[in-house]
């Protein structure tokens, strides 16, 4: 997934952030709460500054939720009946973590949508 800082400047790959959390309070900017992202190169940015604790957490959860939101088709690569196809759909969700729609052409997992990478832009407010 992709991020992109409230203000449009900075877009991050998730798959390089090892941490995101809400900081204290920012001094220089009115007490507002500010989502931080660390990477994994052990750098810190705010990629968005809220009014509230309670605001910046909702916008927390509208990550995980985006994240979430992405299926996956599985398409058996041969031929298998539908009791095979069904304990493949349930261990690859299972191992994966993922929802899947099945398929039975091919047993590939093919993201579904617009993009093969969701993206999420941080709210103004």
């Amino acid at each position: 997934m992709i991020l992109v800082s409230q203000d449009k400047k900075m877009i991050f790959n998730y798959e390089n952030i090892e941490a995101i959390g809400i900081g204290d309070p920012l001094e220089n900017n009115n007490g507002k709460f500010a989502i931080l992202i660390e990477t994994i190169s052990d750098n810190q940015y705010p990629i968005a500054e809220y009014e509230t604790e309670e605001r910046a957490e909702e916008v927390l959860k509208e990550i995980i939720k985006k994240i979430n939101s992405q299926k996956f088709l599985l398409k058996p690569k041969v031929n298998v009946d539908q009791e095979t196809t069904e304990s493949a759909k349930e261990y690859f969700e299972r191992i994966n973590g993922i929802d899947l729609i099945i398929d039975d052409a091919n047993f590939e997992i093919l993201p579904i949508g617009n993009s093969t990478i969701p993206i999420y832009e941080m709210p103004e407010k």
